[in-house]
């Protein structure tokens, strides 16, 4: 997920740091990149409610290596896509000096806790050290503005490049290298890491008319943003905005605007979320839309005891074996769900190709259910 909504899935913008402080001004000369010279030092780590898999480390400890700073959040597909990538170099450069730095700076509230960091760190195999940059001291000390972006800081320290968003790895890991063979690294027996690019479904590819489904919020602080700049927000149901914080009765309608979210039943509106506000049966309360992409991923956790059942139906047919997301369950009856019982992203839809104008409903009996986002891939492979 990234910060501004309009982040493209494939941002591939590679800026080279300024020769002052401030990271927008003009960049110094080729040569002088290459000297070193004229450049900031790296803004420090700071305001950090906890570490994982580290004590914790600053910036100035790590004098001589070459630090890669990953800013990411673990509910964003756009970060989790590049996590293979960052587990390559890792294995492939840390015998050379390179340092692996992630910065997590939370998008949801419970991003916050150090528990829920922690066990997706592990499922996704991230293990060099991660700072929780809960207050945004260090995201505001580098003038980070998107998840995920990347910066290479050389072995004097200093601020050398800031790779935003996803894909380009290549041009990235030959700066890398660069860097580190200025702090007198051996690179003779090392050769570049296998490309991890993810490369877009052929069918999105040949598509005259192609058109992907932007991420989607249920929370009213992004809607009521939204709505000022852009007139309408991403819940489809105007009156969903009218009072925050209030239980509402929602009747979505029999056309689904594309694009938007819409509720049917009991639901809250809450600041970053949708809370189902009431226990039902037969699934009759849900939220739904229509989408155009490949792959489906929605922020989901339940804030009651035990494990959130959603039924899940695509075109009002439950899933197959063919286009179910990873975490999508097919029971012996045919009836696909999910078993929502994490704070984390869900990967709900993995079609075979890409599609628009797909229905996709979320069907839920039990108080407590929590929704707040809506993610969209069109990828060959991955979420």
């Amino acid at each position: 997920m990234a910060l501004l909504f309009g982040l493209a899935l494939l941002l591939l913008v590679i800026v080279v740091l300024a020769g002052a402080p401030s990271l927008g001004a003009e960049p110094p000369s080729l040569a002088d990149l290459r000297s070193g010279k004229q450049l900031p030092p790296a803004p420090e780590i700071a305001g950090i409610a906890h570490w994982i898999n580290s004590e914790p480390t600053a910036i100035s400890d790590l004098h001589g290596n070459v630090v890669l700073v990953d800013f990411w959040t673990y509910t964003c597909v756009n970060c989790i896509r590049t996590i293979s990538q960052l587990r390559a170099w890792d294995e492939f450069y840390s015998d050379d000096g390179l340092k692996i730095i992630g910065i997590h700076t939370p998008e949801f509230e419970f991003e916050k806790d150090p528990g829920n960091v922690l066990a997706a760190a592990q499922a996704l195999g991230v293990t060099w050290p991660v700072a929780l940059d809960n207050d945004y001291e260090t995201w505001d000390n580098f003038e980070n503005i998107f998840w995920p972006t990347k910066y290479l800081i050389d072995h004097r320290g200093r601020l050398r490049y800031r790779l935003i968003g996803e894909g380009n790895y290549r041009n990235l890991e030959e700066e890398l290298r660069l860097l580190l063979l200025e702090a007198g690294g051996d690179l003779s027996d090392d050769p570049l890491t296998p490309a991890m690019e993810h490369l877009p479904d052929a069918r999105y590819q040949d598509a005259v008319d192609k058109h992907v489904t932007r991420e989607l919020y249920t929370g009213y602080d992004r809607g009521d943003f939204e709505r000022e700049y852009y007139g309408a927000g991403f819940v489809g149901q105007r009156q969903y905005y009218d009072v925050p914080d209030r239980t509402l009765e929602l009747d979505a309608p029999e056309y689904l605007e594309p694009d938007q979210i819409y509720f049917q039943g009991a639901w809250r509106n809450e600041a970053q979320r949708s809370l189902h506000a009431v226990e039902t049966t037969d699934f009759q309360d849900f939220v739904a839309l229509v989408y155009s992409s490949r792959t489906v991923n929605v922020v989901m956790s339940s804030e009651g005891e035990g494990t959130v059942r959603v039924r899940v139906k695509l075109d009002d047919r439950f899933l197959t074996d063919e286009n179910r997301g990873a975490d999508v369950v097919i029971g012996a009856d045919g009836e696909s769900y999910l078993l929502v019982d994490e704070s984390r992203m869900y990967r709900v839809v993995e079609s075979p190709q890409y599609a628009q104008r797909r229905k996709l409903e979320l069907g839920v009996n039990a108080e407590g259910l929590a929704v707040y986002a809506f993610t969209f891939g069109i990828f060959a492979e991955g979420p």
